[in-house]
């Protein structure tokens, strides 16, 4: 027996990403299994025609687990190698979009934080190093959250990988 253990391409099936995640969408979308989120966000994109997925053994522990707002400091995170990523720096706002997938996913910043942030994904530093790094001594829990929050969009948007070192 297995179980998803996540989307391969999980943008696609991420209303946390999506224009429908907006009130009262949210409750709704908060209300359904895995399962039903997946199948609506297909409906919404209307373009999925090949799901990939990876699966595990039961007794490991789901990405959802794995990479969850409070694990994400100790995840280093990646640039997706398998994908083409489209990326725009202009000013104070930046823009990725995922073009490969079947319905391509682009996330906009408009604020410096997410360009520093990005610019210091490199495979070898975890997500808590990067933002000591970022915060030096001005780090607050504030601010904090703000950048985890953005390493979850762009590893929801499959801009970025996770893994964690055993």
């Amino acid at each position: 027996m297995v179980i998803l253990h996540r989307w391969r391409t999980q943008g696609a099936y991420s209303p946390e990403i999506s224009a429908l995640w907006n009130e009262p969408m949210i409750s709704t979308f908060k209300g359904m299994t895995e399962w039903q989120r997946a199948a609506a966000m297909e409906l919404y994109y209307g373009v999925i025609y090949k799901h990939d997925f990876i699966v595990t053994h039961p007794s490991r522990r789901k990405a959802d687990d794995l990479f969850s707002i409070d694990r994400l400091p100790d995840s280093i995170p990646m640039r997706s190698p398998d994908i083409n990523i489209e990326h725009e720096i202009k000013g104070r706002s930046l823009t990725l979009c995922n073009s490969l997938q079947q319905a391509p996913i682009s996330v906009t910043f408009n604020r410096s934080l997410p360009i520093l942030l990005f610019k210091e994904i490199n495979e070898k530093v975890t997500v808590n190093e990067i933002i000591r790094k970022l915060c030096k001594d001005s780090i607050n829990n504030e601010l904090q959250q703000q950048c985890l929050q953005i390493i979850r969009i762009l590893y929801l948007s499959d801009i970025i990988h996770l893994r964690i070192d055993s």
